[in-house]
């Protein structure tokens, strides 16, 4: 009987070192940090037309994260709502969508990306030419078109828009129009201890005009 008691004492004890190793394991998990509770942005597809998300066809309420690439075929078109404004591509156009700390960002491969109702901090367009948003914190309307390897052209239709590159800064007013290059400086540094030295490039940009013929001229 008394064997028995003990044997039943031990298991009791036992059971409860066990229920004591176990315990931790069942608590709540600890509460995010600030950085973890701040949520990537993202897209959700609003209209899809001959566009593709990496190699699947685009679809309406598809959720679009950075890291993923978006193309348009000739005559398709993808819009995509972001925050509380919206974001599109145009016909034959192709861009990857990045992250820049809260901030999404389409880095334009070819053709056409717009914005319209968004602020420098909810959307960017990066190109070679620098970063394209809207400019003053306010939000803006306007986009951006890939026109050649070191081209672009960048229209403001509601707002203003503000091109980044280094220590250049452009503002396109609401209206205008600006075609802006890629050109590598006059002259690269001299050379030292026979390095080739790379050249240095800078922006140069002339202002696009409607004439009263309703052509564009420069």
């Amino acid at each position: 009987m008394r064997f028995c008691s003990r044997s039943l004492l031990i298991a009791l004890i036992s059971s409860g070192m066990l229920t004591l190793q176990l315990q931790p394991s069942l608590q709540a998990a600890p509460a995010p940090t600030d950085a973890q509770a701040t949520a990537a942005p993202f897209a959700v597809v609003a209209l899809a037309d001959l566009a593709h998300i990496g190699n699947a066809n685009a679809a309406g309420g598809t959720t679009v994260h950075p890291g993923d690439t978006l193309d348009t075929a000739p005559g398709g078109e993808l819009r995509l709502t972001v925050a509380n404004g919206q974001v599109y591509l145009g016909s034959d156009t192709a861009a990857n969508i990045l992250r820049s700390g809260t901030i999404l960002q389409a880095a334009i491969v070819r053709g056409t990306v717009g914005f319209s109702s968004l602020t420098d901090q909810q959307f960017q367009i990066v190109t070679p030419e620098g970063i394209v948003a809207a400019a003053g914190g306010l939000p803006a309307y306007g986009q951006v078109t890939i026109t050649g390897p070191n081209d672009i052209v960048i229209s403001a239709y509601t707002g203003a828009l503000v091109l980044n590159r280094g220590s250049q800064t452009l503002i396109v007013k609401a209206g205008q129009s600006y075609y802006v290059s890629l050109v590598p400086d006059p002259q690269p540094p001299q050379r030292k201890a026979g390095v080739v030295p790379a050249y240095n490039y800078h922006l140069v940009w002339r202002i696009i005009v409607v004439s009263a013929a309703g052509g564009i001229g420069y």
